[in-house]
């Protein structure tokens, strides 16, 4: 089998364009700005409902008593959950039912349930 500059083995038996995975990359990273530009945006609404931004507040410190981190902690709000059907807890804070799904997996990892 002749070697072609252009593809990378990725340890699977199978071999990768390198400019078809740069236009992947850069695709997915693209759209992970857009999703945290996205999220700036909606947090910056949300400053003036107390409610709402009440509901954040409790669940970073709910996050924060879990992984002692607030990278971390941010990290998890942000991040699709499977226990939530890959919804992000911080798409739950918009009402108390459900940010309720969100402290129960907290308290669920406190008491290692998952």
């Amino acid at each position: 089998m002749a070697d072609d500059d252009s593809k990378n083995d990725v340890g699977t038996g199978s071999s990768i364009d390198t400019g078809h995975a740069y236009m992947i990359i850069t695709y997915i990273l693209k759209r992970k700005i857009n999703r945290i530009e996205e999220d700036i945006q909606w947090l910056s609404e949300i400053g003036s409902d107390t409610e709402t931004a009440g509901r954040l507040e409790y669940l970073l410190d709910h996050a924060m008593s879990y992984f002692n981190d607030i990278d971390k902690s941010v990290s998890w709000i942000f991040k699709p959950n499977r226990a939530l059907g890959g919804e992000r807890q911080i798409d739950l804070i918009e009402s108390d039912e459900q940010a309720e799904r969100a402290h129960k997996i907290i308290s669920n990892l406190q008491h290692s349930l998952i």
